[in-house]
C-alpha cells in the first residue's frame, strides 16, 4: 500500500504534535506525499448552545490558522501540506474529508483509557477508527517518534 495522502487531525496538544511528526516521517519515504492538517470546531449549533462562549471559537481559529501554517513549514522537501478547518463531530468530519481527499492513512493518537470504558463515552479516536474508509494509525499520546526520523514540528504548540 502506498501512503500518499495523509490526514492528521490537530488540536495543538502533545498527542497532535506526535501524530504530525509521524505523518513527516512516512510522507519523506513516499514521493509527491500530500499531508492534511485538520482543526476540527464544534458546529454552529453547538456554539449557539453555549452563547457568549461560542465567540471564542473565532479567536480559536484564527490562532489554529496561525498555528498550522507555521507547522507546514516544517515539512520536509518534496512533501505538500494544506490546512483544513471544519466544524461538527471529528470522526464525521474525518469520514467525510477522506472521502472527498482520496485519504490513505489517518494519524491520531489516543490517551488510553482502558478499563474505564464503562465510565466515560466512546472516544473520539475510536470513532474515527470505526467510520474512517482508510486506515487509521492510533498512537498512544506516550509513543515515541523513531530516532531515525526525528522531526522537530510546531503542530502542538500554540503560537
Amino acid at each position: 500500500m502506498k501512503i500518499v495522502r495523509i490526514l492528521v487531525p490537530v488540536d495543538f496538544s502533545k498527542g497532535s504534535e506526535l501524530a504530525f511528526d509521524w505523518a513527516m516521517l512516512l510522507a519523506s519515504k513516499s514521493r509527491g506525499a500530500t499531508i492534511y492538517l485538520l482543526h476540527v470546531s464544534p458546529s454552529k449549533a453547538e456554539q449557539k448552545a453555549q452563547g457568549f462562549a461560542g465567540v471564542g471559537y473565532l479567536m480559536e481559529e484564527e490562532q489554529a490558522k496561525k498555528a498550522m501554517e507555521e507547522s507546514l513549514k516544517n515539512l520536509p522537501g518534496g512533501v505538500v501540506g494544506f490546512s483544513l478547518f471544519a466544524k461538527g463531530r471529528i470522526p464525521e468530519v474525518i469520514e467525510k474529508l477522506c472521502q472527498e481527499k482520496s485519504i490513505d492513512l489517518v494519524i491520531m493518537t489516543t490517551r488510553g483509557r482502558r478499563g474505564m470504558e464503562p465510565l466515560l463515552p466512546d472516544s473520539t479516536t475510536e470513532e474515527t477508527v470505526r467510520v474512517a474508509p482508510c486506515p487509521v494509525l492510533v498512537l498512544h499520546q506516550n509513543s515515541k517518534i523513531p530516532a531515525s526520523g526525528q522531526a522537530a514540528s510546531s503542530a502542538g504548540k500554540k503560537g
